[in-house]
């Protein structure tokens, strides 16, 4: 079912969209169209692909979806698309046996326009490895001190009649080409038509192309020229997801780096669509629900869920810190990688102090020399820090995040606080082995001692109450797990 699987909540986006261009069909049926659907990796292109094919075949479309990813172990990736296209329309051109046979020429036409270089099959090279062999052979002859003027007239001579011949056989096949071209786009035409007779389906057709920025250059580049030479049939909407900026530097490496590789790109598409960045919870949710860590038992979260809009304190977090530190999507992949490699290895009895071990990671991935000091001082038990100034450069925009106040009134209610996470990081930094007990601080009532503790017991899950004491943690051990687990990349 559609956008069952949201994983970034993008069902309404995906609703407008699909809005917007069956829309713009009715509008202008005459007009082929081709959509970029743009954003930086992370930002769930596949998923929304995906889930837009579920949407766009409930609705009754013809859809064909095709990873441009895996097929690309292959030389020829129309041929690849066209093994794709020929499967995923079969069943619905297969119910009449006419319209089944003018599917099968059609799938002939395009098969058609991939015919190689027959001179290649003719004589065991193209044109342009004849040449090369010549210069090869001239070459060799010039070292040799018998006179091979003879021989090498032989040889030039040889060699003009290949190219020749590989010429006109090129010229033969660049008109079978062309002609197979037509046949496609008329055969397809009559195809679509039939399409729209039918109760059970509507048009357009879509063509989804995923992962082509992950492509090699050579291999995009190509298939995004056969879909403009063959694909300009009204009734058929091309919607490609693809990194824009990635694709367009990918292409630089072929043409070079003076190439206008984004206007290159830009006459391939009738329009681009940028997807919205995804909100920030919802992604981090994502992350830890991949690695299976949205539950689990070992790590903990000083920040209290139902205190944060009854969110999960695990992910809320990591958001207060992906968004404090300004991470980006990628560097918040790496840091959930690293918590999952942390949490998978872990033996201890105690728990994952969370909000600690973020610190530590962040650091280590905003600059590892930073970190080996710290890990060095963690190691000789010193208690002097991060310079203030470095923590000062390292803090993003000014985030709350929102703790109980153990600091009770004589009603013992307790209260609300929002601290500044600065605050929190700054604990970190200056002192390396805190446990719920010292966060508390001292109380200036010592008879509310026992009875804030149990509060504080009471408030936390049962799960993570050992003997009846709060959670301890030996943070000895933090920056050196850091320190291996980085060693994945």
């Amino acid at each position: 079912m559609a956008w069952e699987n949201d994983l970034l909540d993008r069902e309404k986006e995906g609703e407008f969209l699909l809005k917007y261009l069956l829309a713009k069909y009715e509008r202008d049926k005459d007009l082929p169209y081709v959509l970029n659907i743009n954003s930086e990796w992370g930002f769930g292109k596949t998923n929304f692909l995906e889930n837009m094919t579920l949407d766009l075949k409930e609705k009754k479309h013809p859809v064909v979806y095709f990873d441009a990813w895996k097929n690309d172990y292959t030389d020829n990736p129309l041929l690849a698309f066209i093994s794709e296209l020929n499967s995923s329309l079969d069943s619905y051109f297969s119910r009449s046996p006419k319209t089944k046979e003018l599917f099968k020429e059609t799938i002939n036409a395009v098969k058609n326009t991939t015919i190689s270089i027959v001179s290649k099959k003719l004589t065991g090279y193209a044109a342009d490895e004849v040449e090369e062999l010549y210069k090869s052979y001239i070459d060799d002859s010039e070292s040799d001190s018998v006179d091979n003027n003879s021989k090498e007239n032989e040889f030039e001579q040889g060699v003009a009649s290949i190219i020749a011949k590989a010429s006109e056989i090129s010229l033969q096949e660049h008109q079978t080409i062309k002609n197979s071209i037509e046949t496609f786009k008329i055969n397809m035409a009559k195809l679509l038509k039939r399409l729209d007779n039918m109760e059970s389906k509507k048009l357009p057709m879509f063509i989804m192309i995923d992962e082509l920025d992950r492509c090699r250059p050579n291999y995009a580049i190509e298939l995004l020229e056969n879909i403009k030479h063959l694909f300009d049939v009204p009734g058929i909407y091309f919607i490609v997801a693809t990194d824009s900026r990635q694709l367009a530097h990918s292409i630089k490496a072929v043409y070079g780096s003076d190439f206008s590789s984004e206007r290159y790109l830009k006459r391939f598409f009738n329009q681009e669509y940028n997807l919205l960045e995804p909100d920030s919870y919802i992604f981090a949710k994502s992350l830890f629900e991949k690695n299976n860590l949205l539950d689990n038992t070992k790590l903990f979260s000083p920040i209290n869920g139902e205190l944060n809009n009854n969110s999960n304190a695990i992910v809320e977090l990591f958001r207060l810190y992906s968004d404090f530190f300004q991470l980006s999507l990628r560097d918040q992949e790496q840091c959930v990688d690293l918590i999952s490699a942390i949490a998978l290895t872990w033996d201890r009895d105690n728990f994952i102090h969370l909000g600690y071990l973020l610190f530590l990671i962040i650091l280590k991935q905003r600059n590892s020399e930073e970190f080996i000091k710290y890990h060095n001082m963690s190691e000789s038990k010193k208690r002097s820090a991060i310079s203030p100034d470095y923590i000062s450069s390292m803090l993003g925009t000014k985030t709350t995040i929102t703790f109980k106040d153990y600091t009770f009134d004589s009603n013992m209610s307790g209260n609300i606080t929002s601290h500044n996470i600065n605050e929190v990081i700054k604990a970190y930094s200056d002192n390396l082995d805190k446990n719920i007990e010292q966060l508390v601080g001292s109380n200036k009532q010592p008879e509310f001692k026992d009875k804030i503790m149990k509060k504080i017991r009471s408030e936390l899950p049962s799960s993570w109450i050992s003997n009846k004491e709060p959670p301890k943690y030996d943070f000895s051990n933090y920056t050196s797990l850091v320190m291996r687990v980085s060693n994945f990349s």
